[in-house]
């Protein structure tokens, strides 16, 4: 069971200084997910601000799985994550 204290707060996010071939990732000491600035989904919605901030919320709920479930099998991983990115997008749509 994960720990509530390392799981209450959401993450920072911010542009990744040594990026790689991947999306984002989470950096667990600093709480910090990087993102790739570099990465074409990026490129693409980087000037549409409402597209940019669904595309990060959806980078921090990804990794936010991830972190969580780290034994889980592919298929639970997607289910969790699409579970994940319903509850984000309702609240996104709300704060708009």
């Amino acid at each position: 069971m994960p720990d509530r204290a390392r799981t209450s707060r959401l993450p920072s996010i911010a542009p990744d200084p040594d990026p790689g071939e991947g999306r984002s990732r989470f950096d667990p000491e600093s709480r910090i997910v990087y993102y790739n600035e570099g990465h074409a989904d990026y490129l693409f919605v980087k000037t549409d601000e409402a597209a940019l901030l669904d595309y990060l919320a959806s980078l921090i709920a990804k990794e936010y799985v991830v972190y969580n479930n780290p034994r889980a099998q592919p298929e639970f991983l997607a289910e969790e994550l699409v579970r994940m990115l319903v509850r984000v997008r309702r609240h996104l749509e709300r704060r708009r």
